[in-house]
C-alpha cells in the first residue's frame, strides 16, 4: 500500500515537471530529517525537516499507515518496533521545480525498561502542600513534573504548594538522559485537594524588659495552618493585623489576649485563641558607689564622676545591659521603673575622675569580676544597693613591661578578634588584690610599664564573657613578657585549666626591634616539627615557615627583610603542642 501512494505521488510530481509548466533549469533540493523521542506514554517522535532546496511542500510516510503534510510533525507509535519512515519533499514555485525522497528506519523501543511511578502526601494542616515522591523502576537519570497548575519541577521528590483546593491533573516523566532510546516512561495522576484545612491559632506573650518602656509587651504568632491572616485584640480597645505585633498598655492590669488567626484559601479555617496577659511590677532600684567607706562626692565633692551600668540577669545567668546612669552627687545611682528581674550592677569612674587610677570597675557588692558579683532580686523599690569600688594597692615600679592582647578563643588568627576596645585589664598580684588596671586598645591590645619584678595575674572583664586570668613572671632575663594572649569565650571555662604539653619554650626572641631578621632560643622537651607564622596587626598571615627542632636548646633565624615596618606577631607551635606567640618590631 506504501509502495502505491509512493507511486502516485511520484506521478503527480512527473505531470507537474511536463513541457508547458517551463524549461527552467531544476532547483537543487535534497530531502532528509531527523527525529527524536519525546518521553511520553505512547511514545511520540518529534521529526525535523533539515531539507535543501527551499521546498515548499512535505509529504510524511511514518511506516504504519499514517501520513502528514507538516513540516515538522509529531508522531505518535503505540507499539515497539521498526518503522521506514520517508519523507518526500517539492520545490513547485516557478521559475524551477524540483522534488527529493529520503527513507530512514525509527526503532521504537519497548518502554517496560522504565517505569513512571510515584505518590504524594497531603500536609492535613495545609492541604495546598503536596510532598510527592518519586517510586519509578529503571536506570533514571531526570524528572520532569507537571503540577497541572502551570508550574513544573525537575526535582525528584518535589514539595508543591497548588494555588486553591480542587482536581489537578499531575504528570511525571522519567527517562534516562544518555540513553532515551531504552528508558523513558510517562504517567498522569488526578489529585484532589481538600478544601478544609486545620486551623490552631497560637501564640506567646513577652515582657520586654530591654525598651525602657514601661508595660511594652511583644507577641509571637505560633500559630498552625500557615495562616496568611492575623487579628489581634489586646484588651484594652486597641488591635493589630500583623503578624508579630508590640503593644505598651497604658495602664497596669491583667488583659485578656486574643489571636484570630486564618488561611484566606480556605474560607473555614480559621481558629481562636485567648490569654491572660498581666503587665509586670515596676520598681526603683538605687544605692551609692563607695571608695572605701566613704560615698565618693559625699559630703564634698572630690572631683570624681560614676558611671552605673546595669545588667539584667538571664534565666542561663548570662547578662544583657538594660540602662546606664551617670551620677555625681553624693556618690548616689538611680534607675526609675524597672522590671521585676533579677539584676547586676557595674560601678566605675569616667576618665578624668580624680580617683580614675585608684580604683577598679566593680560590681556589686565589691567583686572584681562580674561572675562573681551578687544579683540583685528586684522585687520591690530597692535604695540601698550600696557598692565599694575595690582600691588599687601600691604598685612598685621597676624596669619590667607586659604586653598583651585579648582575643577570641575561637581561632588563635587574630583576624576574628571579637570588639574588645576599651575592656578592662586588671594586673593583679598572686592573691588577686589589684594593682593597677587599664583598658585594651581598639586592637584589644593592653601594656603595662615600669613595673617591678615578680610574679602576677593579668585579668580581662569583658560582661557576659569568660576568661582565665594569665601568670606572668618578671625577672632580669625575662624583663619583659610581651606574649600574653587572654582568650575570651561566650561559654564558661575550666577554673582550673587542664595540664598542657608544653613540648618547648621560647627563651629569647632577638634583636627586637630587628631590621632584617630575628633570632629565636627554643628549648624543647623532645625532636618536633614545628610551624611559625606571623601576623599582621589585622591579623593577615604575613609569613610561614615549618621548622624541626631537636630535644635540648635550638637557634633559629627568620627572615624578615621584607616585612614593611610596623608591629607583629609570632605564632610558635608544634602538633598536638600549646601555641607560644611573641610580640617584635620591625624597623628599616
Amino acid at each position: 500500500m506504501k509502495t502505491i501512494r509512493l507511486i502516485l505521488y511520484m506521478f503527480l510530481l512527473g505531470i507537474a515537471s511536463l513541457p508547458g509548466r517551463g524549461n527552467n533549469p531544476p532547483a537543487d533540493c535534497d530531502a532528509d530529517f531527523e527525529f527524536s523521542y519525546v518521553p511520553t506514554t505512547p511514545i511520540h517522535v518529534q521529526f525535523t525537516d533539515i531539507s535543501t532546496g527551499d521546498p515548499t511542500s512535505w509529504f510524511w510516510d511514518f511506516g504504519d499507515g499514517n501520513t502528514s503534510s507538516e513540516q515538522n510533525p509529531v508522531h505518535p507509535y503505540p507499539e515497539p518496533g521498526m518503522y521506514e519512515v520517508c519523507l518526500i519533499i517539492e520545490h513547485d514555485v516557478p521559475p524551477n521545480y524540483c522534488s527529493d525522497t529520503i527513507c530512514k528506519m525509527v526503532e521504537i523501543p519497548d518502554t517496560v525498561a522504565c517505569e513512571a511511578i510515584y505518590s504524594y502526601s497531603i500536609d492535613p494542616l495545609f492541604p495546598l502542600e503536596v510532598t510527592f515522591f518519586d517510586h519509578s523502576v529503571g536506570n533514571i537519570t531526570n524528572w520532569e513534573w507537571n503540577f497541572g497548575d502551570g508550574s513544573t519541577s525537575f526535582e525528584q521528590n518535589p514539595i508543591h504548594i497548588f494555588p486553591d483546593p480542587g482536581e489537578f491533573l499531575v504528570c511525571l516523566n522519567v527517562y534516562n538522559a544518555d540513553s532515551m532510546e531504552s528508558c523513558f516512561h510517562f504517567i498522569c495522576e488526578t489529585i484532589d485537594i481538600p478544601d478544609t484545612m486545620t486551623c490552631i491559632a497560637e501564640f506567646a506573650i513577652v515582657a520586654d524588659s530591654s525598651s525602657m518602656v514601661m508595660n511594652h509587651f511583644s507577641f509571637y504568632d505560633q500559630s498552625n495552618g500557615y495562616p496568611d491572616n492575623w487579628f489581634w485584640e489586646f484588651g484594652d480597645g486597641s488591635f493589630s493585623t500583623e503578624q508579630h505585633p508590640t503593644h505598651v498598655y497604658a495602664e497596669p492590669g491583667l488583659y485578656e489576649v486574643c489571636l484570630n488567626s486564618w488561611n484566606s484559601s480556605f474560607p473555614y479555617c480559621n481558629d481562636i485563641r485567648c490569654k491572660l496577659a498581666q503587665t509586670p511590677s515596676y520598681y526603683k532600684l538605687g544605692g551609692q558607689a563607695f571608695i572605701g567607706e566613704t560615698p565618693i562626692n559625699n559630703p564634698y565633692h572630690t572631683g570624681d564622676t560614676g558611671m552605673a551600668i546595669l545588667y539584667r540577669q538571664r534565666s542561663d545567668m548570662g547578662l544583657v545591659a538594660v540602662d546606664t546612669n551617670i551620677f555625681f552627687e553624693h556618690g548616689y545611682f538611680w534607675f526609675s521603673d524597672m522590671m521585676e528581674l533579677p539584676y547586676v550592677i557595674k560601678i566605675g569612674l569616667t576618665e578624668g575622675s580624680a580617683n580614675f587610677d585608684a580604683v577598679v570597675p566593680s560590681y556589686y557588692p565589691s567583686m572584681m569580676l562580674w561572675q562573681d558579683a551578687a544579683s540583685v532580686m528586684l522585687d520591690e523599690d530597692n535604695f540601698e544597693s550600696h557598692t565599694s569600688l575595690l582600691e588599687t594597692i601600691e604598685l612598685e615600679t621597676g624596669p619590667g613591661g607586659i604586653k598583651g592582647r585579648i582575643i577570641d578563643d575561637k581561632r588563635w588568627e587574630l583576624i576574628h578578634t571579637r570588639g574588645f576596645s576599651d575592656v578592662p585589664v586588671i594586673l593583679t598580684d598572686m592573691l588577686s588584690q589589684p594593682l593597677g588596671w587599664t583598658r585594651a586598645n581598639t586592637n584589644g591590645q593592653f601594656t603595662f610599664n615600669n613595673i617591678a619584678y615578680g610574679s602576677y595575674l593579668v585579668y580581662a572583664d569583658l560582661t557576659g564573657m569568660y576568661s582565665l586570668p594569665e601568670t606572668v613572671i618578671l625577672s632580669e632575663d625575662y624583663p619583659l613578657v610581651d606574649s600574653i594572649f587572654i582568650e575570651m569565650s561566650l561559654t564558661p571555662l575550666l577554673s582550673i585549666r587542664e595540664p598542657e604539653q608544653r613540648m618547648f619554650d621560647i627563651l629569647a626572641l632577638y634583636p627586637n626591634p630587628a631590621k632584617s631578621s630575628i633570632n629565636l632560643n627554643i628549648s624543647a622537651e623532645e625532636n618536633a616539627g614545628i610551624e611559625i607564622m606571623v601576623y599582621n596587626q589585622l591579623g593577615q598571615q604575613m609569613l610561614g615557615e615549618n621548622h624541626m627542632i631537636y630535644k635540648g636548646e635550638n637557634k633559629l633565624e627568620i627572615n624578615i627583610s621584607n616585612l614593611p615596618e610596623s608591629i607583629y606577631f609570632l605564632r610558635l607551635q608544634a602538633v598536638n603542642g600549646t601555641p607560644l606567640m611573641k610580640t617584635f618590631i620591625k624597623v628599616d
